[in-house]
């Protein structure tokens, strides 16, 4: 379903202002729909080195472009199996897509909003229940089968236990060396299901920020989360 495209997107002019406002991920949608953008997948990978951008784009059959020229008022433009224009605005993306027609897009940078200190006096209450998760780095290097992480935890003392939703593959997975201090944890997920690889296996670490936690999954992979109530 998703349509990868690499290329070399060249920037004439650009001003370091524009660049650090495009470099990221950003997700987009239709405008006038209501955007999901906790569990959303489709968007843009963009890295800004100097005057150019490498670009991957996840948009079903519009994901083809091999480059664009933008301009330093923070105006852009690419074509790949359509033509796109837009513009940027901080963390906001206005987007025209011509298909052949005009569609108008927007567009969201895609970012941790966990900015509340670590519980490091979390009590075996504050962390025990379900937490919901969501991934906030680069669509590229997300797990393809799920885009997020439901987790039942229970704490007791230092020892962390529970289990992890994740999709439909590789779906419950019993929580292993489940360790809390400090407000901050670790644990092992293992998946259930095996494939031709044997049982799945995912290492998680992360720190609670009262009702909300941050989490990195495989060491590369950063989610957001929240408690639900």
């Amino acid at each position: 379903m998703k349509a990868l495209c690499r290329g070399l997107i060249l920037l004439a002019g650009l001003t370091p202002a524009f660049a650090a406002d495009l470099n990221g991920t950003w997700y987009i949608w239709f405008a006038g729909d209501v955007p999901s953008p906790d569990h959303n997948d489709k968007g843009f990978d963009l890295t800004v080195r100097g005057d150019n951008v490498i670009g991957q784009a996840y948009l079903g059959k519009w994901g083809g472009f091999p480059g664009y020229p933008a301009r330093s008022t923070g105006h852009f433009s690419f074509t790949g199996t359509i033509r796109f224009e837009g513009a940027v605005n901080g963390k906001q993306l206005k987007i025209t897509a011509f298909d052949p027609d005009p569609r108008e897009m927007e567009g969201m940078k895609v970012e941790s909003t966990v900015t509340g200190p670590v519980s490091v006096n979390a009590s075996d209450k504050d962390v025990t229940g379900k937490w919901e998760s969501w991934f906030v780095g680069p669509i590229g290097i997300r797990h393809k089968t799920f885009s997020e992480v439901t987790l039942d935890l229970a704490l007791k003392g230092s020892v962390l236990t529970g289990t992890a939703h994740v999709g439909g593959w590789p779906g419950d997975a019993n929580l292993s060396e489940g360790r809390f201090e400090g407000g901050h944890f670790s644990f092992t997920a293992i998946g259930q299901l095996p494939s031709s690889d044997g049982y799945p296996r995912f290492q998680f670490e992360g720190t609670i920020h009262g009702k909300e936690l941050k989490l990195t999954m495989d060491g590369n992979n950063p989610l957001d989360g929240k408690k639900l109530e």
